[in-house]
């Protein structure tokens, strides 16, 4: 049951918004695999961090932004170790809606 697993938030600049805002979007790699999408949330490419993957700042949105983002994350290793306990191998379908 050997498997690699990352996950990764990130800005997609290509598809802005009217009001010059990017969407945020979640990948997902399980040995090689991929699923992405949007997370339904946007921001300015200023207030984003490419290193932590995260908002900067510590507004309101900007603390509201990153606890869902760790709630997102949170529910990526809720799926794998439930996979694990299960002694199920962990595949990408488990993450898909």
């Amino acid at each position: 049951m050997e498997y690699k697993i990352a996950h990764l938030f990130y800005l997609k600049n290509c598809r802005k918004t009217k009001s010059n805002l990017t969407p945020i979007y979640q990948r997902i790699t399980i040995n090689g695999k991929r699923l992405e999408h949007a997370i339904q949330r946007e921001i300015d490419v200023s207030e984003w961090s490419k290193i932590a993957g995260r908002m900067k700042g510590k507004t309101a949105f900007a603390k509201n932004l990153n606890a869902y983002l760790d709630t997102l994350r949170n529910r990526i290793y809720d799926i794998e170790r439930g996979d694990h306990f299960r002694r199920r191998k962990c595949h990408i379908s488990s993450f898909q809606k």
